[in-house]
């Protein structure tokens, strides 16, 4: 399945959730995009480039990897995996890692992605080994899970978003539920994975490096930069 072919089954699975969520009837949305959707994306997509000065493969990039980022996560996730996704966002990683015979759990601090999320996993049917769960992860400290619980936590473009005595707390709070020789990974824009405090943190906490995958171009906060994934091991 190339990008584009994954890209319409995500697209198609949160319409149905959409639709569910609000009260939206399938056919309205899809009028709307068949109206406006083309126009609408060529546009936005056609003067993003421009402003950036992207070619059509690094606006390709930007878009594969903000937007099929829970595909690249799960290459590095063996089947029957049990793993947590600490600020979820609409929690997609949950449904493609059930296909590969996980268990999920995700979290995240907006109610309604987590409700959209937990809708795409009842009407695909798999509410029995993904969920997604409200949880302030820009406040709370403490994990609500019992030590050794998870095979894998993954940050996917959250772990920015925290102050950095929230980040190490939720590094320290990843090692304790990982079981012994369970990774960590953390999918970030290129200027966070580099820094020098976070990588401390996450060495000094228990955790060894084991790879740092580039994956191409995205622009963030009007920069243009990579989209890395960084993988680390616990080892204590």
């Amino acid at each position: 399945m190339n990008d584009a072919e994954k890209l319409k089954k995500v697209v198609l699975d949160y319409i149905k959730a959409e639709s569910s969520v609000t009260n939206e009837k399938e056919e309205i949305i899809y009028s709307f995009l068949n109206d406006y959707a083309f126009l609408l994306g060529a546009f936005t997509s056609l003067t993003f480039a421009l402003r950036f000065h992207l070619t059509i493969d690094e606006l390709k990039s930007h878009v594969s990897n903000l937007t099929l980022r829970g595909y690249t996560i799960a290459e590095y996730i063996p089947k029957s995996s049990n793993v947590l996704d600490v600020g979820c966002g609409l929690g997609y990683l949950g449904k493609i890692l059930v296909e590969k015979g996980c268990r999920y759990i995700g979290i995240d601090s907006e109610e309604k992605r987590v409700t959209v999320a937990n809708e795409i996993y009842r009407s695909s049917g798999i509410q029995d080994r993904a969920k997604a769960l409200v949880f302030d992860i820009l406040k709370a400290k403490k994990l609500p899970f019992e030590n050794n619980s998870f095979d894998y936590v993954v940050f996917i473009w959250s772990i920015h978003d925290m102050e950095k005595s929230i980040q190490r707390a939720y590094l320290e709070e990843s090692k304790r539920v990982l079981n012994i020789g369970g990774h960590l990974l953390i999918y970030e824009r290129q200027q966070i994975i580099n820094d020098e405090t976070l990588r401390k943190f996450i060495t000094d906490i228990g955790f060894v490096h084991e790879k740092k995958i580039v994956q191409g171009v995205v622009i963030t906060h009007g920069r243009k930069t990579k989209a890395v994934l960084d993988i680390y091991k616990k080892v204590q």
